[in-house]
């Protein structure tokens, strides 16, 4: 049993190497003008009770208007963090704008791994449209690590893959370069909202002090 979870994990590691050295390729074929408006960091981190951890995508507001992000419209000077949470949260299964910022920062937080891209405009539009989808969870596939790794790919030419386990995504940052810890805006408390739909139909509700409640 030993052997195959070493072949396993040999095998994940291989995967994330071949992507760490295909990615910067396409990023810069890509190649884009555009004005700077946001920074965009994939983040990990340990999580109360857990072994796999907890990933999600916080996008920081460079710019001097409000930017849609997803559901969310997040004001300049602001940041916001969006993931998936699912039993462990009062409001139930599905997308979160606000929550791990406000956790964080209300709380606290051990150790924390991520990496940053810049998004211009278009690239942002990409990430905000796949950030309103996917509002549901499930434990196999569906899950907080394939969430942020999907936004994430949206908008960054520093592409991960996005596999079922919050610990693969957190051997990728590893790989691409981790910059620890990532300081992130306090939101006020009416900013935590779950979403409601998905898609351009997609809206937002602030969530119950249960789901505030908890810490990470």
């Amino acid at each position: 049993m030993k052997i195959k979870k070493r072949r396993i994990l040999s095998l994940l590691l291989a995967l994330c190497l071949l992507f760490s050295f295909a990615a910067p390729f396409s990023a810069a074929a890509a190649g884009n003008d555009d004005e700077i408006v946001a920074n965009m960091y994939l983040c990990h981190t340990r999580t109360q009770g857990s072994l796999f951890g907890h990933c999600w995508v916080y996008i920081e507001n460079l710019s001097a208007e409000t930017l849609q992000i997803g559901a969310y419209a997040c004001p300049p000077g602001q940041g916001v963090s969006v993931g998936t949470w699912a039993l462990t949260r009062d409001d139930g299964h599905g997308i979160y704008y606000n929550l791990e910022s406000y956790l964080v920062n209300a709380f606290g937080l051990g150790r924390m791994r991520a990496i940053k891209d810049t998004l211009t405009r278009a690239e942002l539009e990409k990430v905000s449209r796949r950030a309103a989808k996917q509002n549901f969870w499930d434990f196999l596939f569906f899950n907080c690590a394939f969430y942020a790794a999907a936004v994430w790919n949206a908008g960054s030419g520093k592409k991960v893959i996005p596999l079922i386990h919050p610990t693969v995504v957190w051997l990728q940052i590893m790989l691409r370069g981790d910059i620890g810890r990532v300081q992130m805006y306090y939101p006020a408390r009416e900013q935590v909202l779950r979403q409601s739909g998905s898609g351009g139909s997609a809206s937002t509700y602030v969530v119950s002090d249960g789901t505030v409640g908890k810490r990470m």
